[in-house]
């Protein structure tokens, strides 16, 4: 193998590495924007709990299976993020 094919050979595999790299680095930054926006649609839930368990009380009304579903909400939430946590683990252990 003459020195120009090693050169060649060695520009290949630079460009395979970075591409690679490139996908993960895009993947990873993807998945931890999809679990910032969980992580937002969480604290709206949070706060939308506690708006309507205010209302409730001061209005003398306390519906527990409006206030479970809500709760039930952010549950599926956090079990979205965890997903997202592991799928970014995943990307990272690839590396």
């Amino acid at each position: 193998m003459g020195f120009f094919d090693k050169l060649k050979e060695g520009i290949e595999q630079g460009v395979s590495t970075v591409g690679a790299k490139s996908k993960e680095m895009i993947d990873s930054t993807k998945v931890k924007m999809d679990i910032d926006t969980l992580k937002k649609q969480k604290k709206a839930a949070f706060e939308e709990i506690g708006s309507m368990i205010y209302t409730m009380l001061n209005s003398g009304t306390l519906d527990e299976a409006q206030i479970k579903a809500k709760c039930d909400a952010v549950t599926g939430i956090d079990n979205q993020i965890n997903a997202k946590e592991e799928e970014l683990k995943q990307i990272q252990q690839k590396a």
